[in-house]
């Protein structure tokens, strides 16, 4: 826990004082659940902090902001967090996956995976390695919905930020034909059905083609995942790592765009760096 005045406050209200950081995590949790009202508005002060005094400053630490939505959830341990989203002004958008330079930068400028160098920023290197980086083991929580891990850990290594969008979620569809054809007409019942009927069959049809291409797609991929996985496993770069795989660039990021829906963002990152959760400098050390 890194705002050790939590815990300080609810004991000194409890009339308790002195060094509690000797405490155990469950000990705190336990100290935390004892007064969420206290807890709730000491979040509330940082976080009016955080927006006032960082974000929506001259500072600009994510560029201009227009607008900005946020939640607040609760813990089992009573901790409070939030989920934000923020619109930036002028902010690129995604026409074409492929050819998005501004886009790749924009989010470049902001968000990094890169775990700091401990001699060069130790702080930020603190920080990044108690609050950023995804256990190898894996908690309960990652396994929800029986999977490896829902959050996508290790995360897989690329040599530059992309927009990966599987081929046939942009100009073909999932049965690998072109996209086109008129719409049924409303006025024609018989002619919805109709459609009805061939949409169900097509849909049924594109989700066994995907389904098979992500299964190809996680298959090829199992032997960069089970390097990652290994705690001894070194690779000076993901073009050592992918030759110990015995693939090519392209067959990884063919495998890595089959596996998505939509469109996805895939973060520069070293190899080394699989474990580490994306984040932006400055708001990490606010």
């Amino acid at each position: 826990m890194r705002w050790p005045e939590f815990i300080a406050v609810i004991k000194a209200q409890q009339g308790e004082e002195g060094d509690f950081s000797g405490l155990d995590w469950n000990e705190k949790c336990e100290i935390l659940r004892s007064n969420p009202v206290t807890v709730m508005r000491m979040f509330e002060k940082r976080v009016d902090a955080l927006m006032t005094d960082l974000i929506l400053s001259p500072a600009q630490p994510i560029g201009p902001v227009e607008d900005y939505l946020f939640r607040v959830e609760f813990q089992a341990r009573g901790s409070p967090h939030i989920h934000m989203v923020v619109w930036i002004e002028d902010a690129p958008g995604v026409q074409d996956p492929e050819d998005c330079p501004d886009v790749i930068e924009f989010i470049d400028r902001y968000i990094t995976c890169q775990m700091p160098d401990e001699k060069a920023d130790p702080e930020l290197h603190k920080i990044v390695s108690e609050v950023q980086i995804h256990s190898r083991n894996h908690s309960k929580t990652c396994r929800k919905g029986n999977v490896s891990c829902r959050f996508g850990f290790p995360r897989l290594p690329m040599d530059k930020t992309i927009i990966a969008s599987a081929p046939w979620n942009d100009d073909e569809d999932a049965g690998g034909n072109k996209k086109g054809g008129e719409k049924a007409k409303d006025a024609n019942d018989v002619q919805e059905k109709e459609c009805g009927t061939k949409d169900s069959k097509k849909s049924k049809k594109s989700k066994k083609f995907v389904g098979k291409k992500q299964r190809e797609a996680k298959e090829k991929l199992k032997p960069v995942r089970d390097f990652l996985m290994d705690a001894n496993a070194s690779f000076e770069d993901l073009s050592d790592l992918l030759e110990k795989c015995k693939m090519t660039h392209d067959e990884y990021q063919e495998s890595v765009k089959a596996l998505t829906s939509g469109m996805v963002v895939m973060m520069k990152r070293e190899p080394k760096d699989c474990w580490v959760n994306g984040y932006n400098p400055d708001l990490l050390r606010a």
